[in-house]
């Protein structure tokens, strides 16, 4: 089996905030190299920043194997209304496989989503709600171990949701429908 932990803080009108124990955070120490796979010519990549251009097909960019325990960290920010952002993982090493799995955000309907993409309809595991708003900064940390991801949200949301082919496959990002910029990007390992 698996074990999750979550830190829950309590608000002044009484909700409760998740995120991640420092303890568990502290464990991830090892920061390892973006190397990218497939990088379209429209997606910016400028160090550790990534810029998507106003597109209503998604764009990706896509990075190395994900092998181990790993914690993903980044910052969304400039998204324009109407965009739909997140994380695609176990996409296929040889670009051919239509089947991944993502993770996402969107400014339309409000709801943080992990997703079975098989054509021709995504498949929904599990969501929240979640309003991705335009002109707001988002700090992120999915957390990858074995098949269970765990993408916290401003230490202040959690979505859990088990993607058995996370590891050993390619992982990225993606955006449609509008801009969507992800600076600070960072593999880190256990």
């Amino acid at each position: 089996g698996n074990l999750v932990t979550h830190r829950l803080t309590k608000n002044a009108d009484g909700t409760l905030n998740v995120s991640m124990p420092s303890s568990a955070e502290n464990i991830f120490s090892t920061q390892l190299p973006l190397t990218v796979k497939l990088r379209p010519q429209q997606v910016s990549l400028d160090g550790n920043t990534v810029a998507f251009p106003n597109t209503t097909n998604a764009s990706y960019i896509l990075f190395d194997r994900i092998e181990g325990k790993r914690m993903i960290t980044a910052t969304i920010t400039d998204v324009s209304a109407g965009a739909e952002t997140g994380f695609v993982l176990g996409m296929d090493p040889q670009l051919q496989n239509t089947n991944f799995y993502r993770l996402r955000l969107s400014t339309i309907d409000g709801l943080i989503a992990g997703e079975e993409v098989t054509n021709p309809k995504p498949r929904v595991d599990a969501q929240l709600p979640f309003n991705l708003a335009p002109g707001k900064e988002y700090k992120i940390k999915l957390v990858i171990d074995g098949s269970v991801c765990v993408l916290y949200i401003n230490d202040q949301t959690a979505l859990t949701t088990r993607v058995y082919s996370a590891n050993h496959n390619l992982w990225g990002l993606y955006a449609k429908n509008g801009t969507v910029k992800i600076k600070e990007l960072a593999v880190i390992g256990w």
